[in-house]
This record gives C-alpha cells, structure tokens and sequence, in this order.
C-alpha cells in the first residue's frame, strides 16, 4: 500500500498504482498482449471448462497458462531466478478437471518452482468453519 495511492471515494476505494504499473482484467491472453506481465490470478478454471467441448475448453486454458508462463520468464526470468507469481485457484469440480491434471503436471515437472496448496477453505483460511461445524456456513 506505500506504493501507489487511495483514491478518496468512500463508496468504491481503489488502489492506484505508481507510474509505469497497470492492474488489467481480462478474460484471455490479448488483453495483456505485448505487456511485462509480473502476477497473474486466474480464478474458477475448473468452471470455464463446463459445457460443449470440455477437452477443447481444457487445451485453451492450459495454452493460455503456458503463454502467462511464457511471458513471465522472458520478461522476469534471471537463470533459474523468476520472481513472478502466477496464481491459478478454483474450487474442485471433479477429479478430470484442468486444474487437478495442471497440478499433476506441475509436481511431475516442477515441484521445486511451484508452491501446491490444495486444502478446503477452512484450512487455508481462519474465517472459514469446517463442514463439521454447522454454524460454520
């Protein structure tokens, strides 16, 4: 928060970063065409999957990771240095979604570069109650 500003509003306060620093949404990988992208969140991926063509779906989001990848290490990337953060979160959906097969991957082929969580919300976070306590939800 040192970096950057508050804008006044009291209704919807943002966090304006400094020069030279853009926060871009976006739904696919043109929307940070040509651009130094240091973190990513993509969120609810096993979701973007449901429908016709899961497969099809499925090979669209691993391109679009790998393209993320990609750009991080050619922009970031010093030797075996990368200090970039590529978040990739979602609820579980079944064990043929993308991100259960991403991380089999992931631990086979870089497991000392990537930091796996895979634990429920109340373990992850202390707001959160287990499903064994009913006044958790």
């Amino acid at each position: 928060m040192s970096h950057g500003v508050m804008n006044a509003s009291r209704v919807n306060p943002q966090w304006q970063p400094p020069k030279g620093i853009e926060l871009i949404f976006g739904s696919n990988n043109n929307h940070v065409v040509g651009r130094a992208l240091f973190c990513n969140l993509s969120d609810e991926v096993n979701f973007a999957g449901q429908g016709n063509d899961v497969e099809r779906k499925k090979a669209k989001l691993k391109k679009m990771i790998a393209q993320i990848d990609a750009r991080m290490v050619s922009r970031f990337g010093k030797g075996t240095f990368l200090p970039t953060l590529n978040i990739i979160i979602s609820s579980k959906d079944t064990e043929q979604a993308f991100l259960n097969s991403y991380i089999n991957t992931k631990k086979t082929n870089e497991s000392k570069t990537t930091l796996i969580i895979d634990e429920p919300q109340w373990v992850v976070r202390n707001d959160k109650g287990s499903p064994d306590d009913p006044g958790a939800f």
